[in-house]
């Protein structure tokens, strides 16, 4: 419920409106598979009786990327479409490397 309290703060800081806005979508997105909420990794353990343990790793594997990617929107707004055609592609063309190299390398659990 507390989810729309950083967006003037970061209004404040500099960032754009929409940039504000999917930062804290993001964030809130991503709390269903980090830690200290991480309920996505418990409803599907419920649903599909895996282990614990190795749903929650493998739920968490991808997480640095999402980390990573909706922080990039704050330094280079082009990613989300804001910004001339050769802002977008170059900002697009540098980050796919950047988030695709924080993926890991298997994820067979």
């Amino acid at each position: 419920m507390q989810s729309p309290l950083p967006i003037p703060v970061l209004i404040n800081a500099g960032v754009t409106l929409e940039v504000a806005h999917l930062l804290t979508f993001y964030f809130v997105i991503m709390s269903a598979i980090a830690p200290p909420v991480a309920i996505g990794p418990f409803v599907a353990n419920a649903l599909s009786g895996a282990k614990l343990w190795l749903a929650s790793s493998a739920a968490f594997k991808p997480g640095p990327t999402g980390y990573i990617v909706h922080v990039m929107f704050v330094y280079s707004p082009a990613l989300i479409l804001q910004g001339t055609t050769f802002e977008i592609v170059a900002a697009t063309v540098t980050a796919i490397p950047g988030a695709l190299s924080s993926l890991p390398v298997c994820t067979v659990v």
